[in-house]
């Protein structure tokens, strides 16, 4: 039998009790609805007929006090108005009686109610009789006569209130009453019973749920506790576990699902694993490509932004003053000649000096994209460096400065382009000179060393803070110091030189300290064969 089945079997057993629960209840509630109802209305009817008893025989009790006892000839109280009450009340009683026959069913019934509609009938019939008796003993008492008028009256009381009319209203009040208490214990019977029903049916179908939910209880942890931990099993990894496979309800065939499923998803897993090995060797070679490509793509897009920049940058200067001149020739009103002679010397010289920043700046763009390239001649640094010493000590003498050079080596040969090597010598010389200040000292010294060659420029001027040093080749990027100082320059000397250092395979570098002036250290290879070949005479000589 299938685990569903079972649980529907149980769960309409339980709808059945529960049905049966909601119908007793109904009944029971209809029942006990109809009993306090008849209690009511027996209880009425008995408060009614007491009411009556009560108020007959006050009036009838006022009659024979006033009129036997004491010898009254008038009476103080309306008759009519009594009259009128008292059947007023046997009204309501009949109405009553009318009402509990309508709400009552069964021949015993039916006769007991007609009973009391005749009982009411005979005691209005009797009340009216006595009522007309009264009157016409009054009327005799008015009129003079007074012992047939009180005799009269005394046995009208007699015969008719204390014998008939106490006897009807006796029989009433009993019956109402029996009545009463017999409607009150059938209404707490009912209540009883329904407890008692109600108790008993619960008591049952917790019993059947207890024992049906102990059963499928145990038929359903079993199973899903295989189930719970296959999960566990599948979750850390282990696709070869198997949930075993028992009888043929719904768990045995999820327990049949799952084992499948763990199949698939195993077959699945490998060929996701071969598929990713394979994906991700091609992914790796398509980055691999991807990233070089970028990396020549920045490079290039990175020239291209640093060329245009430096250009932008360093043109704009010669240009304005160029400008400036041929306005200036242009506008010339008196010695024209000369002004525009003055004006044209003034344009060569700055399209010399835009000539040589253009070229400068092309320089550096190119050793930034890694493609500068010089000539390879055979240079002796030493012959350079004395040639430039009228040049050299023109740089310095503009500022009252003085320029010692020292050469400690007698040849010190070099691979390289020697119209840059001297471009080179002449940056370090106008570094040095531009910032060391007025009536400064500059040292110029060339040694060989044991594998390559040393240039090393050094000054007393302002120097350099120490947080500038890592920014101090970046290109048109001037110190604060220098610029505090009122100093000019383009901002391209050092990184230029370093693009010329870096293409002849060499290394610059800066020591300074703000207030002690700064040391410009350049290093060069030698050229090998050139140096062995000297050094091979120098060793035959």
């Amino acid at each position: 039998m299938r685990f569903t089945s079972k649980l529907a079997s149980t769960i309409g057993t339980l709808v059945v009790c529960v049905i049966m629960m909601a119908g007793l209840l109904t009944w029971g509630g209809q029942r006990l609805e109809y009993q306090l109802e008849k209690s009511r209305l027996a209880y009425a009817e008995f408060e009614t007929y007491l009411t009556l008893s009560s108020e007959t025989f006050r009036l009838f009790k006022l009659l024979r006090r006033d009129f036997i006892d004491n010898g009254k000839r008038e009476i103080d109280l309306d008759l009519e108005m009594a009259r009128a009450d008292l059947e007023r009340r046997l009204d309501v009683l009949r109405k009553q009686i009318e009402e509990d026959q309508r709400f009552g069913s069964g021949e015993s019934r039916q006769e007991r109610d007609s009973r009391q509609l005749r009982r009411v009938a005979a005691l209005t019939r009797e009340l009216r009789e006595t009522m007309t008796d009264v009157s016409t003993a009054l009327q005799m008492l008015a009129g003079g006569e007074k012992s047939a008028g009180e005799r009269f009256l005394s046995q009208t009381l007699q015969s008719r209130i204390d014998d008939t009319v106490s006897k009807l209203l006796d029989e009433g009040v009993y019956y109402e009453r029996a009545t009463a208490y017999a409607a009150h214990a059938e209404a707490s019977n009912m209540v009883l019973f329904l407890k008692q029903a109600a108790w008993g049916v619960a008591g049952a179908a917790l019993v059947f749920g207890v024992v049906l939910g102990v059963t499928l209880f145990g038929r359903f942890t079993k199973p899903m506790g295989q189930l719970v931990e296959a999960t566990h099993q599948y979750s850390s990894g282990a696709l070869d576990h198997r949930i075993p496979v028992k009888g043929r309800d719904e768990f045995a065939m999820l327990a049949k699902l799952f084992n499948a499923m763990a199949r698939q998803i195993a077959f699945n897993q490998d060929e996701v694993r071969t598929l990713n090995i394979e994906l991700e060797r091609k992914v790796d070679e398509r980055t691999k490509q991807l990233a070089s490509a970028n990396a020549a793509l920045n490079v290039k897009d990175t020239v291209r932004r640093r060329l245009f920049a430096d250009i932008s940058h360093e043109l704009r200067t010669p240009i304005t003053i160029i400008r400036g001149e041929a306005e200036v020739g242009l506008r010339a009103r008196t010695d024209v000649e000369v002004t525009r002679e003055r004006a044209l010397e003034r344009i060569a010289e700055y399209s010399e000096h835009l000539t040589q920043l253009v070229s400068d700046i092309f320089v550096i763009a190119k050793s930034h994209a890694g493609i500068l390239e010089f000539r390879d001649d055979d240079i002796d640094l030493v012959a350079v460096v004395r040639a430039m010493g009228e040049d050299l000590a023109h740089l310095s003498s503009r500022a009252s400065q003085t320029l010692h050079v020292t050469v400690l080596a007698d040849d010190a040969w070099v691979v390289g382009d020697r119209t840059r090597l001297m471009q080179l010598v002449a940056i370090a010389i106008d570094n040095a000179a531009r910032h060391a200040g007025h009536g400064a000292k500059v040292e110029l010294i060339l040694a060989r060393e044991s594998d390559g060659v040393s240039l090393t420029v050094r000054d007393d001027g302002v120097g350099i803070a120490e947080k500038e040093l890592p920014f101090i080749f970046d290109s048109y990027r001037r110190s604060r110091t220098v610029e505090a100082s009122g100093m000019f320059g383009s901002g391209i000397g050092l990184p230029l030189a370093q693009a010329i250092v870096g293409a002849m395979h060499g290394q610059i570098g800066i020591q300074s300290k703000l207030g002690h002036g700064t040391t410009v250290r350049i290093t060069l290879p030698l050229a090998r064969d050139r140096n062995d070949q000297i050094q091979g005479a120098g060793e035959v000589a």
